[in-house]
């Protein structure tokens, strides 16, 4: 018998860098984690990393459930 897949969630949002000073070679990255497993994860990519960042990451829970947005 197959397992089932779950469901895909879609998380949506942005990052406001503005008021932050970043280190520019070191990669700034969003994820959705649960029970210490990394569901999904992008690397943010803005010019010169300055305001806000948008980010969207799609993930598959079993059932609905929380998860952490980790940056």
């Amino acid at each position: 018998m197959a397992e089932n897949p779950g469901t895909t969630y879609i998380a949506r949002g942005e990052v406001d860098v503005a008021q932050v000073t970043l280190d520019a070679t070191v990669p700034l990255r969003v994820a959705a984690a649960r029970d210490g497993e990394v569901l999904a994860s992008h690397v943010l990519e803005a010019p010169a990393r300055r305001g806000k960042i948008s980010y969207e990451l799609r993930f598959p829970l079993p059932f609905p459930c929380g998860f952490h947005l980790l940056l």
